[in-house]
C-alpha cells in the first residue's frame, strides 16, 4: 500500500503511508508546520491492520477487488478456509457474462460471489452478510447479538489494462442493522455509492514515483513514534530534513 491522500490540493489534509514495516499518518495544518502531526507505528501487525482498515473504509473500490468490510483478509484467502463452499451447478448471467456462482460459509460471514470467466474470473457481483458470532477484523470479540452487516457489489464494468482485466466501475451497497435497537440511527444505516476509477497503472516504478516515502511531511512537524516489542514506548520527535530528530520528554515512573 502506498499513499492515500485526502484533499491534498487543499491547505489541510491527512495522508497515510504503509511500506510494510511501519505505518505513517500525517496531518497537515493550514496555519503552521508547528501544528502538523505525524504518527509512526512500527508494530507490523498493527500497521497491517490499520492499512487494511483504511483500504476497506477510505478506498471505496475495495469490494470489487475482494476486500470486504470487517474482514481481515481478501475474499480468496477467506474462502480457502471456509467451513462450507459450494459451486452452483448452473452458471448465472451477470451483465453480458455467464458467471460461476460460489456460496461459502466462513468465520467472516456468508459470501456469495459471481466470478466472471470472460474477465479474468474477477468478481462481477458479490454479497457478504455478517451475523452474530461472525468475526469482525481480527478482534477477539465476534459480532454481537442482534447485529447484521450486509455489503453488495453490482454493475461492475471491467477494462483491460496491459493484458489484465481490472474492475473500473461498480455500484456498492452497504447496510448495518441492530434488531435490538432498531430506532438508533447510529446502529441502523445504509449507503449506496457508485465507484469509478479514472486511471490504473499496473506495476508502476515505485522508486521513481517515491510512493513509499513520506516526502510530504514538512520540517518542524511534531511526531510520535510507537515502538517496542513487548510494550509500546511513546517518544516525541520533530521531522527535520527527512529524518526524525528526538525531543526531550519528561517521564513519570509507573509502579
Amino acid at each position: 500500500m502506498g499513499r492515500d491522500l485526502a484533499c491534498k490540493d487543499q491547505p489541510s489534509y491527512t495522508s497515510h503511508l504503509w511500506h510494510g514495516r511501519a505505518f505513517y499518518t500525517y496531518t497537515r495544518n493550514p496555519e503552521s508546520a508547528q501544528r502538523d502531526r505525524l504518527m509512526i507505528d512500527t508494530n507490523r501487525s498493527n500497521a497491517k491492520l490499520e492499512a487494511l482498515r483504511l483500504l476497506q473504509t477510505a478506498f471505496r473500490g475495495a469490494p470489487p477487488l475482494g476486500y470486504f468490510y470487517g474482514c481481515s483478509e481478501r475474499a480468496d484467502a477467506i474462502l480457502a478456509e471456509s467451513k462450507t463452499l459450494v459451486v452452483r451447478d448452473k452458471q448465472e448471467q451477470v451483465g453480458n457474462s455467464m458467471c460461476h456462482v460460489i456460496d461459502a460459509a466462513t468465520k467472516n460471514g456468508q459470501f456469495t460471489l459471481w466470478l466472471d470467466p470472460r474477465h479474468g474470473y474477477n468478481i462481477a457481483q458479490a454479497q457478504m452478510v455478517k451475523r452474530p458470532g461472525d468475526s469482525f477484523m481480527e478482534s477477539s470479540q465476534p459480532m454481537p447479538p442482534g447485529r447484521e452487516i450486509r455489503q453488495m457489489v453490482k454493475g461492475v464494468r471491467f477494462e483491460k489494462i496491459a493484458g489484465t482485466w481490472v474492475p473500473m466501475e461498480a455500484d456498492i451497497e452497504f447496510a448495518y442493522k441492530d434488531s435490538k435497537d432498531p430506532t438508533d440511527p447510529k446502529k441502523n444505516y445504509s449507503s449506496r455509492i457508485h465507484h469509478k476509477k479514472t486511471m490504473v497503472q499496473l506495476s508502476p516504478a515505485f522508486s521513481t514515483l517515491r510512493a513509499f516515502v513520506p516526502d510530504d511531511v514538512r520540517d518542524g512537524t511534531r511526531a510520535a513514534f510507537a515502538g517496542g516489542e513487548r510494550r509500546p514506548i511513546l517518544q516525541l520527535y520533530r521531522w527535520q530534513g527527512g529524518q526524525l530528530k528526538p525531543e526531550p520528554v519528561s517521564t513519570t515512573d509507573q509502579k
